[in-house]
């Protein structure tokens, strides 16, 4: 995941699988509810605008919180730590690289070709900012089980395209 394309969390079309449970009703936000989301993309926007500018590791999460224009104890509200803050820019990123993954699988015709295609979209995107990769790897350990349940299931996602071209290529023969 490059830092550079930490800007895209829309999640496009996956492939067919099993069929999703119905959305529930929205309920209605409140305004205390506006007012923590929008702190949330603050601190998200600062941290990787300061990510990109500086490295992972130059900056503290006070930088970040001055950035946003809140206090430091609120990056621990919403994210528990500054590591927190990267698994939610790794996660934006990894949906932008999934969803590329799936495009160039679905623009290929022979199974060559489409997981050549899946693995060059993770590869370029994982060469295109080494730095930030070693920090990815060097922060994994860090994240409570509930996010790195998240990570466990983004990993799958993230694989459904190399696994949905590999039984394409088997049902062909």
């Amino acid at each position: 995941a490059s830092v550079a394309t930490l800007r895209n969390p829309c999640f496009a079309a996956r492939s067919p699988g099993p069929a999703l449970p119905l959305p529930r009703k929205k309920k209605r936000l409140t305004a205390k509810d506006l007012q923590r989301e929008a702190t949330r993309a603050r601190l998200l926007d600062a941290a990787r605008r300061l990510f990109e500018a500086h490295g992972y590791n130059a900056v503290s999460t006070t930088e970040i919180a001055r950035e946003a224009g809140v206090t430091h104890g609120l990056i621990h509200a919403h994210f528990h730590a500054k590591a927190g803050l990267l698994f939610e820019l790794i996660a934006e990123s990894d949906a932008a690289q999934t969803d590329a993954a799936w495009n160039a699988a679905r623009a290929e015709r022979s199974l060559e070709a489409r997981i050549a295609a899946i693995l060059r979209v993770f590869a370029e995107a994982d060469a295109s900012d080494p730095e930030l990769l070693g920090v990815m790897e060097g922060y994994f350990w860090q994240w409570p089980e509930a996010l790195e349940q998240r990570n466990r299931e983004q990993r799958v996602a993230g694989l459904a395209p190399l696994h949905w071209a590999l039984q394409q290529g088997v049902s062909k023969g």
